[in-house]
């Protein structure tokens, strides 16, 4: 079960890389093997139940389908958005099987972590390396129309000259960076806070630290650090865990927080040497002129506003066009340069309906964790890393739709697996509670 899950998400993260048409139809084989196998024939499995636990999970899912049928995308651009549908549909199916299964089987938070959530995206970063060493590429990096900026990082603190990397199966630098660097703060948590394996994760973090470097994207890599950072202070001093899930504020308030920030950050001589240009902290590299268009547009209300206009909402709604102008390094502008901000991007394709759904979702997120870590004082660290590197991310990056479709997968991979472990974790303890108490009555 577990080599099934690990085949079926690393096909999947291939087949949505366009290598070939042939390729993108390969996972439905896995993904029906896995429907079928593991949800329609097991018995035993209170589906009503497991759809309740992740209801709101299943909300997003809904909308995030809803809006691929609504895509604003040009035709032919990307994957079909009937495949988008029949993808995810079919993953959630057979993943949140997969989980159920294997929570039941009380196999170990951190395996199951480790195996059927970092090591397939660890195999699909080990094969671009492979590949970029090979030189093949898959042309997916069409939409960059000049050269490559210096990766300053590489550069200028470890001495290394070399640019920013494209990588043969990313869709683009950024967005590639994103979701590997929240296999980082996984890889990182699974290192510091379990106990086996210690030599394939070690192996795993430095490749994801190697990539990251290379990709230059500085908040992937210096995110993940900073985060391992307050986990370990989060262990000795858990009366703050209950506060973490105000965190969500962030999803919100996190463009005017960073719009005060960066440029102060800039301003430091110490973290100055980290610029790729003069302004780039003072401008949040562009991020501060496309958010100022994007709020513009929500300033007055509007009736679609509520439901959003659709995948890639930004461009239906006309408003990237305001900023295309200005991002010569892109062709075709509108639909490439996505409004880099989750609550701004969610906004635009799912409307005031979608945010509230994600917010609610993280929300939930967090105290559930809160409840495990009551059993578990470890393990949910690992998963706590993620959830706080996907808010802070999230500030900069669209992570909340298809933008970055593969950090969608990993973010339903992760949210799945805190609700398969709730749920056990919360029938066990009503068990023994329950068994308690008729004990004390025949007493």
């Amino acid at each position: 079960m577990i080599r099934i899950a690990i085949i079926m998400v690393f096909i999947l993260l291939l087949a949505i890389q366009r290598i070939s048409p042939v390729l993108s139809i390969v996972p439905f084989g896995f993904l029906l093997y896995g429907v079928l196998k593991y949800f329609i024939a097991q018995n035993g499995i209170n589906w009503i139940k497991l759809l309740k636990v992740n209801n709101v999970l299943f909300i997003l899912v809904m909308l995030l389908i809803i809006s691929t049928l609504r895509s604003n995308r040009a035709s032919g651009i990307e994957l079909s958005f009937i495949y988008y549908v029949l993808v995810i549909f079919l993953f959630g199916l057979s993943y949140s099987a997969i989980n159920y299964i294997a929570v039941n089987r009380n196999m170990s938070l951190s395996y199951l972590i480790l195996y059927i959530v970092v090591f397939p995206f660890a195999l699909f970063c080990f094969l671009n390396w492979v590949l970029l060493i090979l030189g093949l590429d898959f042309n997916i990096k069409a939409y960059l129309s000049d050269e490559l900026p210096e990766a300053v990082i590489l550069s200028k603190i470890f001495g290394f000259r070399a640019l920013r990397t494209v990588f043969p199966l990313a869709n683009g630098i950024n967005s590639y960076a994103t979701y590997m660097g929240g296999v980082f703060v996984l890889s990182l948590g699974l290192f510091f806070f379990s106990d086996k394996k210690k030599t394939l994760k070690a192996i795993i973090c430095i490749l994801m630290f190697v990539t990251l470097l290379y990709t230059d994207s500085r908040g992937a890599l210096i995110y993940p650090i900073l985060i391992l950072l307050f986990l370990i202070f989060l262990k000795r001093n858990v009366k703050y865990l209950n506060w973490l899930r105000f965190l969500v504020i962030l999803v919100v308030i996190g463009p005017l927080v960073y719009i005060y920030i960066l440029p102060w950050l800039g301003s430091l001589s110490g973290l100055n040497i980290l610029s790729r240009s003069e302004g780039d902290w003072a401008s949040g590299n562009t991020r501060f002129m496309i958010w100022a268009y994007s709020f513009k547009e929500f300033l007055s209300f509007k009736l679609i506003h509520l439901v959003g206009f659709g995948e890639y909402g930004h461009y239906g709604s006309g408003v990237s066009s305001q900023w295309a102008a200005s991002s010569s390094r892109y062709v075709n502008a509108e639909i490439a340069l996505s409004p880099h901000n989750t609550m701004l991007s969610i906004l635009f394709d799912y409307g005031y309906l979608g945010l509230l759904v994600y917010i609610s979702l993280l929300w939930q997120s967090f105290n559930r964790l809160a409840f495990i870590f009551r059993y578990d004082n470890d393990t949910p660290l690992i998963l706590l890393g993620f959830l706080i590197y996907n808010v802070i991310a999230g500030i900069t990056e669209s992570l909340g739709s298809t933008y970055v479709f593969n950090y969608i997968i990993l973010f339903i991979m992760v949210v799945l697996l805190i609700n398969s472990k709730y749920r056990n974790l919360k029938r066990s303890v009503l068990y023994k509670n329950s068994t308690f108490q008729r004990l004390e009555v025949t007493d």
